[in-house]
């Protein structure tokens, strides 16, 4: 109860800021409210699977939730469906994802090593990340906050050997974060093998990637020039420290927004090196290794990586920085457990809270006075670049084209028969308890 105290005491901490009116400037914010607005209308409308947008693209149409991961607002239309309004609504399933991410990481942390001093630390690392905050409060990334919210959970659900939970919660992941899955997902295996448990997760979230992936071609995707991943690296310069500020990455070392790995972080993953290779742990020696190379691939380009066709949807190198937020405090609690004395860990804590106190704000305040109706009063795409999800023809038969393609009837269908498994799975479980 102490621990779980103290943590929502940070956890308040940390979302000070959304207890502003209206909804701070970001580059992505704007996006996701309107996305929102049209997601809850969808809904309200009986279209439970929303793909195509008539309101968007100057009323001409725009097949934006064909791509973009529905999870997110789910949630946030459930909250407007109790009547919130939809800045409220993305505010509050920000700050519920946040809570679940800190507990996540204690619940896992806690599950390996059995040590609640450890597992608060670990999630307090959490918590105090600067690249979380750069999710949050500067590029307002909601999918990437939504994932960050639930990875936790994955690793504990793998510890326990749950298999049903963590195909549900692989599921999850996938309606969050397409990109993030595929970085995420291969590396959980290293820890914990559940290969069947994860494609059963694939299975029931394919009624959004099978289309969002057979219906890419149909778009201006790869015709339009974007954000071209090799043009974002950041200097280790800026991974080591660079100042917070509210604007965009650009090309060279000339970003508005910082990319430090934190100093405790740094601190942690020296030591955690050095113990790593003076004990030839192998669990040490994985999570470092992790952590090093997904530093090597922010900061350079291997083997000419980044211009690889198949890492161009991941956009910013930097988003392997989601990277070291989860696996630290795991390298933190895995070097503080040869430590008797709590006293180190305390002083962590304090250190990771103090370092961090500036990344606790937002820039300026916007949508203070928008009603839930203005959101839809937009002649735009929704998306980072206007025609990010353009298709390639664009006439009244469009639409039908996409929403008719037979990858839509697939994936639900595969998810239709994963969820029967699912549910046979718990049926024949209930049914031998009974039985005993």
């Amino acid at each position: 109860m102490k621990h779980f105290l103290i943590l929502c005491s940070l956890f308040f901490l940390v979302l000070i800021p959304l207890f502003n009116p209206g909804f701070y400037t970001s580059p992505d914010g704007p996006s996701h409210l309107t996305k929102i607005a049209y997601f809850y209308q969808s809904l309200q409308s009986g279209n439970f699977f929303p793909g195509w947008v008539q309101g968007l693209n100057n009323n001409l149409g725009y097949p934006i939730f064909f791509f973009t991961y529905p999870l997110p607002y789910y949630a946030a239309s459930l909250f407007k469906f109790l009547s919130l309004g939809t800045i409220d609504s993305l505010k509050l399933v920000m700050a519920l994802v946040t809570l679940s991410g800190s507990l996540g990481m204690y619940m896992w942390i806690y599950q390996v090593f059995r040590k609640k001093n450890l597992a608060l630390m670990s999630a307090v690392l959490y918590l105090f990340t600067p690249y979380r905050f750069l999710d949050f409060y500067v590029r307002a990334a909601f999918g990437e906050v939504v994932f960050l919210g639930l990875i936790p959970w994955l690793f504990w659900s793998m510890e326990k050997s749950y298999f049903k939970t963590t195909s549900i919660i692989t599921a999850t992941l996938i309606l969050s974060h397409l990109q993030l899955s595929a970085i995420f997902l291969p590396i959980s295996f290293l820890f914990k093998h559940s290969l069947r448990a994860q494609i059963l997760g694939l299975g029931l979230a394919a009624f959004f990637w099978l289309p969002a992936i057979l219906l890419l071609p149909l778009t201006k995707f790869s015709q339009t020039v974007q954000f071209i991943p090799f043009e974002h690296l950041a200097t280790l310069k800026q991974v080591i420290y660079s100042p917070w500020g509210f604007g965009f990455s650009k090309p060279g070392p000339i970003d508005g927004m910082s990319f430090q790995l934190g100093i405790v972080n740094w601190l942690v993953l020296f030591a955690s090196t050095i113990t790593a290779l003076i004990k030839k742990n192998k669990f040490f020696l994985v999570a470092v290794t992790i952590c090093w190379l997904s530093i090597i691939l922010v900061t350079s380009s291997p083997f000419g990586f980044w211009k690889l066709p198949q890492v161009q949807t991941i956009q910013f190198p930097w988003r392997l920085l989601t990277i070291p937020l989860i696996f630290m405090p795991l390298l933190a609690v895995s070097l503080f457990s040869l430590i008797k004395s709590k006293l180190p860990i305390i002083i962590l804590i304090i250190l990771a809270i103090y370092t961090n106190r500036n990344h606790i704000r937002t820039n300026l305040p916007q949508f203070e006075n928008f009603k839930d109706a203005d959101f839809l009063m937009t002649n735009t795409t929704a998306t980072a670049t206007p025609d990010e999800f353009m298709p390639i023809i664009l006439n009244s038969n469009t639409r039908f084209v996409f929403e008719k393609h037979n990858s839509i009837f697939y994936g639900r269908l595969i998810s239709l028969v994963s969820l029967g498994i699912l549910s046979y799975g718990f049926i024949r479980r209930n049914y031998r308890q009974k039985q005993v």
